[in-house]
C-alpha cells in the first residue's frame, strides 16, 4: 500500500514540474500502470507535440489505447508512427502483434496476418538478436509453413535458449512431423525449464 501511495504521490507531483517531454512520458507511464488510462493517453499525446523525437511517447501511447481496448487506433497509431521512425525495431514488433490479435475471427484475417508477418520480419532486420520477433513468426506460419515456422524457432531458441513458448512449440512441431525422439527430448527439456522457473518464482515471492 505504501508503495502504490508513493507511486501516486510522484504522479501527482510531476503536475507541478515544467512542461518537459521525459517527465510527460514517465507520468503516463504511472499513470497506465495506475490504471488511469484517459488521464495517461492526454499526457502521452501532449509529449508527442513536444519534440520531434516523439518515439517514446507514440509508442507509449500505442501501449495506453491498448490497455484501453482501443487496439485499431493503437494500431493505426504505430502505422503513422512507423513512417517517421522506420527503423524503430520495437514499433515493428508491437504493431505486429497487434494485427495479430485484430486478425481473429474478422473476413480480412488473412491480410492481416500477412502485414504482420512484415512487420515482424522488419523488427527483426532492425534488431536480429530479439528472439521473439522470430517466435511471433513462426506461431503465424505454423502447419501451412511448417519448415519456415521450424527456422523460425530456432533462430529463436538460438537466441534464448530457454524461450519456453518456442521450446514447446518446436517439440510439437517435431512430433507432427514424425520426428518423435527429438520431440519428446525438447518436450522433456521445456517440463525441466518450466519447474527451474516455478522454482525461481517460489524463491522471488519468499524474498518479496
Amino acid at each position: 500500500a505504501r508503495w502504490f501511495c508513493g507511486i501516486r504521490h510522484r504522479a501527482i507531483g510531476l503536475e507541478n514540474v515544467p512542461g518537459s517531454y521525459r517527465l510527460l512520458v514517465q507520468k503516463g507511464a504511472v499513470l497506465d500502470k495506475l490504471g488511469q488510462l484517459v488521464e495517461a493517453e492526454e499526457i502521452l499525446r501532449e509529449a508527442g507535440t513536444l519534440q520531434h523525437d516523439n518515439s517514446i511517447a507514440l509508442l507509449s501511447l500505442a501501449v495506453v489505447l491498448t490497455h484501453a481496448g482501443k487496439v485499431p487506433e493503437a494500431e493505426r497509431t504505430l502505422a503513422s508512427a512507423i513512417t517517421q521512425f522506420p527503423q524503430n525495431h520495437y514499433m515493428h514488433y508491437y504493431r505486429g502483434k497487434l494485427l495479430m490479435q485484430m486478425a481473429g475471427g474478422r473476413a480480412d484475417t488473412e491480410k492481416l496476418k500477412a502485414q504482420a508477418i512484415k512487420e515482424f520480419n522488419q523488427s527483426v532486420r532492425y534488431n536480429p538478436s530479439h528472439a521473439d520477433s522470430y517466435y511471433q513468426l513462426a506461431t503465424l506460419y505454423s502447419t501451412a509453413l511448417p519448415n519456415l515456422e521450424e527456422d523460425a524457432l530456432l533462430k529463436c531458441l538460438k537466441l534464448d535458449a530457454h524461450h519456453p513458448a518456442a521450446e514447446y512449440s518446436l517439440a510439437r512441431l517435431y512430433l507432427r512431423t514424425g520426428r518423435k525422439t527429438k520431440g519428446e527430448a525438447l518436450l522433456t527439456q521445456f517440463k525441466a525449464d518450466q519447474r527451474s522457473r516455478e522454482i525461481q518464482q517460489e524463491k522471488q515471492l519468499r524474498i518479496d
